[in-house]
């Protein structure tokens, strides 16, 4: 916390790629999100917990949502084949 330094969340989705019918491995397609920036000035290393705890939850929602979406495109693609 020293530093100061703000953080950037990235996450990536789920990468689905294979065909459970077919068995075999098809193209995929994955979901890169930027999540806003976390400021850390101010904060202090009795911050850090709970710092790491709320990015993580916003993180792992971000994720299941993303991860859904290439799912839900995967399987209408998967439809359409």
């Amino acid at each position: 916390m020293d530093a100061a330094a703000p953080i950037q969340p990235v996450v990536i989705s789920k990468y689905h790629y294979l065909d459970g019918k077919r068995q075999r491995f098809s193209s995929g397609e994955f979901i890169v999100s930027i999540l806003p920036m976390i400021e850390t000035e101010g904060m202090t290393k009795d911050d850090i917990g709970a710092l790491i705890e709320k990015t993580q939850m916003n993180m792992q929602e971000e994720f299941t949502k993303i991860s859904m979406e290439t799912l839900a495109r995967r399987n209408l693609r998967n439809k359409a084949d």
